[in-house]
């Protein structure tokens, strides 16, 4: 049942990340609201699962192993002006933000009235 929670949870949320994205993308100058190909926003959608399993699962130590990687694959990137990294660092803090929503979700049941359940 606790797998069931945990899968109801992230997928709701990334219905609702995943269209703010796109709201606020809009609003960006020089952006399109649909211009982040459909793997970005799956990558970036198991990125956020991976955290919050580890985060349901007890290991807080995935948030260390998230930005070591997030860091490693940044270094690696020739585009490294200061709007891009301003991107870059934002996203990851949203998107790390939104994860800790899902986990309190969890922590405090929110799911419990879900029809699902």
């Amino acid at each position: 049942m606790q797998i069931l929670k945990v899968v109801a949870i992230w997928f709701i949320a990334e219905v609702i990340v995943n269209v703010g994205i796109r709201i606020v993308s809009a609003s960006m100058p020089g952006k399109r609201a649909f211009a982040q190909p459909i793997t970005e926003a799956f990558k970036g959608a198991i990125e956020r699962l991976v955290l919050f399993v580890g985060l349901t699962s007890g290991f807080g130590q995935v948030l260390i192993f998230f930005g070591a990687v997030k860091i490693a694959n940044r270094l690696t990137e020739e585009d490294k002006s200061d709007e891009s990294r301003s991107y870059f660092i934002v996203g990851n803090m949203l998107s790390v933000l939104a994860v800790f929503g899902y986990y309190w979700a969890y922590k405090n049941e929110l799911w419990a009235g879900f029809w699902l359940f």
